[in-house]
């Protein structure tokens, strides 16, 4: 968001902490938390990569996963829903257990919402953290403390994902499909394809729409 803002002049919200702000948490609890992650996972890891496992696993989870950001049709979430799902990807493929890519979903949709949520009820308005104050700290110390254990949980994740992910692609052996297609024919597959010419414009008016 900071650098698409330095370079374009516009502010980029976070609409995932828009909407979650907007709305009541029983609702966002149940179609952020435990509805969203099970619709998701049904339609682009069982239904994209079912469909798509026929060609093998490496395509089957680089579409998946890139469908899976631009669906967000926004860049603070592009990027790193792009990565997430194509590790849910390869998940459910080595494994093919869609339960797994779900309780990780919900997980993470937890703490992005609910979690944070509850966080910044207990902290106080924002600009009151600009200066902050031992009585403060006292006054808050609740909501100091969630923080510290999401700031720390992150930092545990992001150490952990290094050795997971070399270990995770070094065990795994993706599946070779059982069609093979010439390059013209995966040519002509992708760009005589009117579904998915239909689906990049609805995606490029949806990012057209954030940035507006």
């Amino acid at each position: 968001n900071l650098i698409l803002t330095l370079f374009t002049g516009i502010s980029a919200d976070n609409p995932v902490a828009d909407t979650a702000e907007a709305n009541p948490m029983w609702a966002i609890v149940l179609f952020m938390v435990i509805l969203a992650p099970i619709l998701e996972e049904l339609f682009f890891r069982k239904l994209v990569i079912d469909r798509l496992h026929r060609y093998g696993d490496i395509p089957a989870i680089l579409v998946s996963g890139v469908l899976f950001g631009l669906i967000h049709g926004n860049f603070s979430q592009f990027f790193y829903a792009a990565l997430l799902g194509m590790v849910f990807g390869m998940i459910y493929c080595r494994t093919g257990r869609l339960r797994y890519t779900i309780f990780l979903h919900m997980f993470i949709n937890f703490f992005g919402s609910v979690y944070v949520l509850l966080m910044q009820e207990r902290l106080g308005p924002l600009e009151d953290l600009l200066v902050i104050t031992p009585e403060y700290i006292a006054e808050h110390l609740s909501g100091f403390l969630m923080m510290f254990g999401l700031y720390g949980m992150y930092g545990i994740a992001f150490i952990a994902c290094i050795p997971s992910a070399i270990w995770l692609i070094r065990s795994y052996r993706p599946q070779k499909g059982s069609v093979r297609l010439s390059a013209p024919d995966r040519r002509q597959a992708i760009l005589c394809n009117p579904a998915l010419w239909l689906l990049a414009a609805v995606l490029l008016l949806n990012f057209a729409l954030f940035l507006s």
